[in-house]
């Protein structure tokens, strides 16, 4: 809906309204759509007194135009009693009347537009941030993740399956962020499946508890105060009532998501649940499946060159611009169009030669598809300072939480400008993930870091 058209749909429910100033019901019926009564109000009336503030500013700035409005609709004068009390002809109070419902318009859809505004924000601020300006070769798999999400239809369930780092995280986060606007969703909550370093071991009825109690604690003030059986009762009361997006992001296992979807079936309808996950059953029902593959090669191309620009390595010069596009032809000969690979290895180019990181991946092959990355990260590893080590390694040992940098202050005993010094070093080599808001950041490790950091290969 474009803007005009946003307005007049507005200004035929302001006009409703004064048409029928004594129902309660058909006042909400006419601008109950409006995002201003999703700003924690708590009267019965609403819309009535939105409407009534309104009124009241405006009367400050034009007396007369107020007066003829709630001479015509609050006391439910004919327009020639209205011109006779205002002393002016028929046609002049019509349009006084017309003119105060246009500005009543006018003041709403400044308030709205600053409402709906505030709203994503809200929203924004629970999200990771971005990690790419632009997500290469994954627009179609953006669209159909968009047009999934605004659907008010089964299924309820989406389900985003790749690889580890082939950027499941990044499209979730990016389809989000497209639809936030359209307030197809009362809130989104992003929930992020961290694994302890010991998770292992751990039951997957374990992490679907977990998961459960983050769900809780993101929409219930003080869940402490409630019994388990009671967070259950609200969270199931909460997104029956409106449409909520929950985000439950970084699924390893097919055990995990396979349990965790007799909670989700419960919870779902009328709100949705987006997942990211390494393995599923392609045929589970009630459940849209999204696979994000490897990129093409222009998108690997392209990014490339984009992580080449942050690190600041680029050369305009010919010879060059002919060593870059052999370099990304011989890359994606070796590891294909896996956005983290991508990035991994454009961002030690300036330290070590492309042939012995290649070699590296090449080791990787003969591992795990889990394990894939193990020869890299430690080659990286043995390039950064003691410093970025430490960091890093107990980035890694947290594991089912980010930090923030007055953690890292009080527990890794170095000093304030040593401790930036090496968060700028690790994400220079896009070790670590900033995440947080722009008040405030926090630090944590993408889970393939992780991974590495718990096999002692670090060490």
């Amino acid at each position: 809906m474009t803007e005009e058209e946003e307005r007049a749909k507005i200004e035929q429910g302001v006009a409703g309204c004064l048409a029928n100033w004594s129902s309660d019901l058909a006042l909400e019926e006419a601008l109950g759509f409006l995002r201003l009564n999703r700003l924690g109000t708590t009267q019965v009336n609403g819309v009535r007194t939105l409407l009534e503030r309104i009124i009241g500013e405006l009367e400050r700035q034009d007396p007369e135009v107020v007066r003829a409005i709630k001479l015509r609709f609050w006391q439910g004068k004919v327009l020639q009693a209205v011109a006779r009390e205002l002393n002016v002809s028929i046609a002049t109070a019509k349009r006084k009347c017309d003119h105060g419902i246009s500005q009543i318009t006018d003041m709403i859809c400044v308030e709205e537009k600053r409402a709906r505004q505030e709203l994503v924000e809200k929203n924004l601020v629970d999200l990771p941030p971005q990690t790419h300006a632009d997500l290469f070769g994954q627009n179609e798999t953006l669209d159909r993740l968009e047009a999934e999400l605004l659907t008010d239809s089964p299924p309820w369930i989406v389900a985003l399956i790749g690889l580890g780092g082939i950027g499941k995280t990044a499209v979730a986060n990016e389809g989000v962020r497209r639809i936030l606007s359209t307030f197809r969703f009362e809130r989104v909550i992003w929930i992020r499946n961290d694994h302890p370093l010991n998770a292992a071991h751990w039951p997957a009825s374990a992490m679907v508890e977990r998961l459960a109690a983050q769900l809780a604690k993101h929409l219930i003030e003080r869940p402490d105060q409630l019994s388990i059986n009671q967070q259950n009762r609200f969270v199931w009361q909460t997104l029956k009532a409106q449409p909520h997006l929950i985000v439950i992001d970084n699924l390893e296992s097919e055990s995990e998501t396979l349990l965790l979807m007799d909670l989700l079936n419960g919870l779902a309808n009328p709100s949705k649940f987006l997942l990211t996950t390494r393995s599923y059953q392609a045929n589970q029902a009630g459940v849209f499946h999204l696979n994000v593959g490897e990129l093409s090669p222009p998108a690997v191309k392209d990014l490339f060159f984009e992580q080449l620009k942050i690190l600041g390595s680029q050369s305009k010069s010919a010879a060059a611009a002919k060593d870059r596009d052999d370099a990304v032809e011989t890359i994606y000969e070796t590891v294909g169009g896996h956005p983290l690979a991508i990035k991994l290895i454009s961002r030690v180019l300036d330290v070590l030669p492309l042939s012995v990181i290649l070699e590296d991946f090449r080791q990787g092959h003969h591992l795990s598809s889990v394990d894939v990355y193990q020869p890299i990260y430690k080659r990286i590893w043995s390039i950064l300072s003691p410093e970025a080590q430490h960091i890093l390694r107990k980035i890694g040992e947290i594991g089912d939480h980010d930090v923030r940098v007055e953690e890292m202050l009080s527990v890794f005993d170095l000093p304030e400008e040593r401790v930036w010094e090496a968060i700028t070093e690790l994400t220079r080599r896009s070790l670590i993930e900033v995440r947080g808001s722009l008040q405030e950041k926090r630090y944590g490790v993408h889970p393939l870091t992780q991974r590495f950091l718990g096999t002692g290969l670090s060490d």
